[in-house]
């Protein structure tokens, strides 16, 4: 059974994400809203608060740190990429 990837983010928020050279993609985010301590276990940043986020690859097929995303007027950095298979990426963002 193949999965339908565009159920999955039916319900996300609408986002643009600005690749290194500046080009605009649309897409749909899912925003971890602090199931876990901004701060611990979060070694590589020490002090930053992390927002973590889901993107579809579909969307976006190569995330990649320093490019940020605008999501209802706001604007984030990508830190790093926590995880990423043949759909989604879960970033690590931090607001500008």
């Amino acid at each position: 059974m193949k999965l339908d990837t565009r159920s999955l983010f039916q319900f996300g928020s609408s986002a643009l994400y600005f690749d290194s050279t500046g080009k605009a993609i649309t897409c749909c985010v899912f925003i971890d809203t602090g199931w876990r301590d901004p701060i611990q276990g979060y070694d590589s940043h020490p002090g930053e608060i992390i927002t973590i986020l889901s993107i579809q690859l579909e969307d976006v097929p190569v995330p990649r740190i320093a490019d940020q995303i605008k999501i209802d007027g706001s604007l984030y950095t990508v830190m790093s990429i926590q995880a990423q298979d043949d759909i989604i990426a879960v970033l690590h963002v931090t607001k500008l």
